[in-house]
């Protein structure tokens, strides 16, 4: 998610209610677990870092923590996307009974990947005891398992996913959404580093308020919105994604307004109450309930009426507002704290809230750390000026880049390995047409 989204978005497209964990060995659990993805580079994949949970987190873990083995493979090409054939990295790992969100593990012979290309980090559990020995891992999951639509907008269905081997046959898990920062030798990474929610103040934490957790949009004076600086290029944007809930009886609509540094409306999109899902708000008190998660949340989205240009260094945010009635946004800390890297998460910004319509705060319980779960709709990855065509325009701005060399982003870098070269004029001319 380098620099805040990939081709077609940009800001965290992540959407999830909390962290939900499952067992490699267990009496539940399967022994292998898969985590899948589409490689964003070719070049050796050196490291995972991923959230392990062991036997001193009872039931999570359990015994020594098991023996076991992190494996590359190799995509089935069958429209279930499961690993196949033989392993093309393994490296064994020691059984450790200490939990650690951010865990690394090194391939001491890595493999190189191809760009664009399916593959499966397979966590196997080769403990002669794993019902005794195992171990969990940590995903971002929605808690409604009945929801419409993507689990997320960064990832297509096929290029994020997990998922495990039991009874003879590999499972896809449809609610989860992996935490894993992948990491190549040339320095890239990708993935996901999203893994903790805002719902409740501890008892230590003093100075901890309920408006401070869950953003609630009521009027022009209770707000949410997403505070972010444009990084390394200028990003054009079609329209907004946002999810969110309403509180029943609320029939006045969503405004969603792109403002500048100083405040000021650049452009807003109007989205009516029917849209948007009913749900019910956080109560913020003990026991904790699904409704305090905001599982009733669901994404919605909207285009401006014409394409806007946020410029490289320029400061903006995305409000969010109403006339009237209630709608609550729940935000999700990013893990860097862990060793992720920036470029798994929206690094460009964190969510705020007001209560008075003027006096901005960071939302949620961490400060600055927290994101809106929420997206913008930009052009396909080779439409280089944003006007929604591949065409001889586009082709004109990658050869009159033609060599250089990105230390950032650059536009005419369609596939973001950092060189402007033949592989981004094939993507270009594989895209030629009107974007999808």
């Amino acid at each position: 998610m380098a620099n805040g989204g990939g081709p077609g978005t940009y800001g965290p497209g992540i959407g999830g209610d909390a962290l939900a964990n499952t067992t490699v060995g267990g009496s539940v659990g399967g022994l292998r677990h898969f985590i899948r993805f589409r490689a964003e580079q070719s070049s050796p994949l050196v490291a995972v870092r991923f959230p392990f949970l062991s036997a001193d987190l009872p039931g999570y873990g359990g015994g020594t923590g098991g023996r076991w083995k992190l494996e590359l493979f190799a995509d089935d090409g069958t429209a279930d996307n499961f690993p196949s054939g033989p392993a093309l990295a393994s490296q064994p790992v020691e059984e450790s009974i200490v939990s650690s969100n951010g865990r690394l593990v090194s391939f001491t012979t890595p493999y190189t990947t191809t760009r664009g290309a399916l593959y499966h980090l397979v966590f196997d559990n080769i403990d002669l005891d794993p019902t005794n020995n195992f171990f969990s891992l940590n995903h971002w999951t929605r808690l409604s398992f009945d929801e419409d639509g993507p689990l997320n907008e960064r990832f297509a269905e096929s290029d994020w996913k997990n998922g495990y081997f039991q009874f003879g046959a590999w499972h896809a898990v449809e609610s989860m959404c992996p935490i894993a920062d992948i990491e190549y030798q040339n320095g890239a990474h990708q993935g996901m580093s999203y893994g903790e929610a805002s719902y409740l103040c501890p008892e230590a934490e003093q100075d901890c308020t309920n408006e401070q957790l869950v953003g609630e949009i009521n009027g022009s004076t209770k707000m949410a919105r997403e505070r972010f600086t444009v990084s390394c290029v200028d990003r054009v944007v079609l329209g907004v994604g946002v999810r969110l809930l309403r509180v029943e009886g609320t029939s006045s609509p969503l405004v969603v307004s792109l403002r500048n540094g100083a405040d000021e409306e650049i452009d807003s999109v109007t989205i009516p109450a029917w849209k948007i899902t009913v749900g019910p708000a956080p109560s913020f008190e003990q026991p904790i309930t699904s409704d305090d998660f905001g599982h009733g949340a669901r994404w919605v989205s909207a285009r401006f009426d014409e394409p806007h240009t946020l410029l490289e260094g320029g400061t903006y945010s995305l409000r969010l507002s109403s006339t009237g009635g209630t709608y609550w946004a729940w935000v999700m800390r990013s893990l860097q704290w862990y060793g992720y890297t920036p470029q798994t998460a929206f690094e460009d910004g964190w969510s705020e809230y007001t209560v008075d319509g003027s006096t901005w705060l960071s939302l949620g319980r961490v400060e600055f750390e927290n994101d809106l779960q929420f997206y913008f709709i930009t052009p396909c990855a080779a439409d280089l000026n944003g006007d929604q065509v591949v065409d001889g325009s586009d082709l004109a701005s990658i050869l009159g880049a033609w060599g250089a060399v990105c230390e950032c982003l650059c536009p005419a870098d369609v596939d973001r390995d950092g060189f402007i070269n033949g592989s981004d004029l094939a993507e270009m001319l594989g895209a030629w047409g009107t974007c999808p």
